[in-house]
């Protein structure tokens, strides 16, 4: 059991190495997303238990719905910024969202961990659901809105069935 466990972590790890520029890896284990620390404010604090009760509320496994590649210039620099905007559909039997509950989750300076081509095959039926999850993930709310924010995406080999699972 210990060799097995030292085998999928060296695997894992090498997929980091080898893929270290590349986005497109697939985690090698079953760990799910991971999600911020929350940091006490004394200004927000129906916002800080509400951050606290995250992973309950959303669960640690998506289906991959769509990711839309970002690139904004800020006017007074003239800097770039990148992002990765992914849709994503609850699936966890045990959060409490509805399976199904929509989620838009950006991820900054990152290309999407999946192709065009991909997803339109996925749109169509004619490739399996990708099950994605994302490391700390962060809930902001502003003045008329929401935004989740993570700092990866990955992709998971797992099938939706036994994601919604865990």
């Amino acid at each position: 059991m210990s060799e097995d466990i030292k085998n999928k972590v060296a695997r894992f790890q090498a997929t980091q190495n080898v893929n270290n520029s590349v986005t497109t890896q697939v985690a090698a284990n079953k760990l799910g997303s991971t999600f911020a620390n929350v940091r006490e404010n004394k200004n927000t604090p129906v916002q800080v238990l509400m951050n606290k009760e995250l992973p309950a509320l959303i669960g640690s496994y998506y289906v991959l719905v769509s990711a839309e590649y970002q690139e904004t210039t800020d006017n007074d620099s003239g800097d770039v910024h990148t992002a990765t905007v992914y849709v994503v559909k609850t699936i966890s039997k045990k959060s409490k969202a509805k399976v199904g509950t929509l989620l838009t989750i950006k991820v900054k300076d990152s290309k999407p961990i999946i192709s065009d081509n991909e997803l339109t095959s996925i749109m169509l039926g004619e490739a399996k659901p990708i099950v994605v999850r994302f490391k700390d993930i962060a809930h902001y709310a502003y003045i008329g809105g929401e935004s989740l924010n993570a700092t990866k995406a990955e992709k998971v080999n797992i099938s939706p069935i036994e994601a919604s699972k865990l």
